[in-house]
């Protein structure tokens, strides 16, 4: 089942999946519309003789253009397609190319190009002029209609592609995919105490540990948590990941820790209840979606690119998917059966998440005042959220942004803007800011 879910997450963002259903469907209609010739009397058709008057060699004609304009399109198709993920992934960052690739309309607009282009070969070959001559009246209609349906695909694949590539459609795209999946994960792991505490785990039984070394290479994509609770409750041991996802998995490597000494067998069984891949995905895995902006950020602020208005777009809908996480445990549930644990999840420390998004953007923001204070606003909003640990450490990072910026600053002016800034926002967080202040991130 595992397997069978990363392969349809696979075929969800590939290129081929939704044309071949396409052409497979037209194939379907040509048949179709040619038995309904068969079907329908000649003086029926005769009534319209301006609509299915068409001649053998007319119908022909029609066919082979429609046919051949639609394999042109789709081939350009194709090349804007390739061209526009090869300037995404050099202008923003590689990771953005698996959202492009699973853009249901580039797939539509891909498999329609190709169905009409197959749906006219299919009635092209009924076609005959001599003999028992047989003029699929319908059909050439309807390949008629499909190539004007093609004209209006093609100006809305073009205005697709022009609305995609903008840095603002990017952007806001990959953060609903990430605030989905932080939903999707944490969402019912609700703080019942409402103070932000991240979750620290159950109490471990007292038992010796033997090591599950991993059969797979690669990042840990998706593991299936039930199937593994009950084959744990199954053999009576107490499964501990080592691994959270996304981690790099070696074959050979530490992948859990069993309460009993595990065979090969066993070895082989647990090691099926993981799906490793060659890359991350978002599913199961929110960090990646903030990777991806924190990646778009870095490579706006970069000295070939120095795009400061992209940096500030990642930076705010950064603040949106913190704001979104501030209230939930980012530790996944563990696993219980019949009332016993079984199963050990490892998860991911929002403080860390945090730290480690804002640590980047602001050393590559060094001598940038907009972007420090850009940085601010966006952890004072957070901050607002957030309750005891949580807080301490956001307003923590708050003042270490407004000393480390000043020090990176030249002008005296921004040195004081950016103290100002860093001052006025400790004083909105209800929270002692002697515990954390300038003076103290300085020294």
């Amino acid at each position: 089942m595992l397997r069978l879910v990363q392969v349809l997450q696979d075929i969800r963002y590939s290129l081929w999946f939704i044309p071949t259903l396409t052409v497979a469907t037209a194939i379907g209609l040509a048949v179709l519309a040619v038995e309904l010739d068969t079907r329908i009397g000649e003086d029926v058709l005769a009534r319209w003789p301006r609509l299915f008057g068409a001649s053998a060699d007319g119908a022909r004609a029609l066919l082979q253009m429609v046919a051949g304009a639609m394999i042109t399109v789709a081939g350009l198709t194709f090349s804007i397609t390739v061209l526009v993920l090869s300037m995404a992934a050099s202008q923003y960052t590689p990771r953005v190319i698996r959202n492009f690739m699973g853009s249901r309309p580039t797939q539509i607009v891909l498999g329609i190009f190709v169905g009409i282009f197959c749906y006219c070969l299919v009635v092209l070959r009924a076609v005959r002029g001599s003999g028992e001559a047989f003029i699929p009246s319908v059909a050439v209609t309807l390949a008629m209609l499909l190539a004007v349906l093609g004209v209006a695909v093609l100006v809305y694949f073009i205005h697709h592609m022009a609305t995609s590539i903008q840095v603002s459609t990017i952007v806001s795209r990959v953060a609903a995919e990430a605030v989905e999946m932080v939903d999707a994960t944490y969402g019912n792991h609700m703080h019942s105490t409402g103070d932000n505490r991240d979750d620290r785990g159950p109490e471990l039984p007292a038992a010796r540990w033997f090591e599950l070394n991993s059969k797979h290479t690669g990042y840990l994509r998706s593991f299936d948590a039930g199937a593994l609770a009950q084959y744990a409750a199954k053999h009576e041991m107490v499964v501990r990941m080592e691994r959270k996802m996304g981690d790099f998995l070696i074959d050979g490597g530490l992948l859990a820790t069993l309460t009993r000494e595990p065979d090969e067998r066993m070895v082989r069984e647990l090691n099926s209840f993981f799906n490793a891949g060659h890359y991350r995905t978002v599913e199961q895995d929110p960090v990646v979606g903030i990777q991806q902006l924190v990646d778009i950020a870095l490579r706006a602020l970069s000295p070939g690119v120095n795009d400061t208005t992209t940096a500030l777009l990642c930076i705010d809908y950064l603040s949106s998917i913190f704001v979104r996480m501030t209230p939930l445990q980012v530790v996944p549930g563990h696993c219980w059966r019949d009332g016993i644990l079984r199963v050990v999840r490892r998860g991911d420390d929002f403080n860390e998440i945090v730290g480690n998004a804002v640590a980047q953007i602001s050393h590559s923001g060094k001598g940038n005042l907009v972007v420090f204070l850009h940085l601010l606003t966006a952890l004072d909003a957070v901050a607002q959220r957030a309750r005891g640990p949580r807080r301490k450490f956001l307003v923590a990072q708050i003042a270490c942004l407004a000393s480390d910026g000043s020090r990176h600053l030249d002008n005296a002016d921004q040195i004081a803007t950016l103290e100002q800034r860093g001052r006025a926002v400790l004083a909105r967080l209800p929270l002692v800011t002697s515990e954390v202040s300038l003076k103290e991130r300085s020294q």
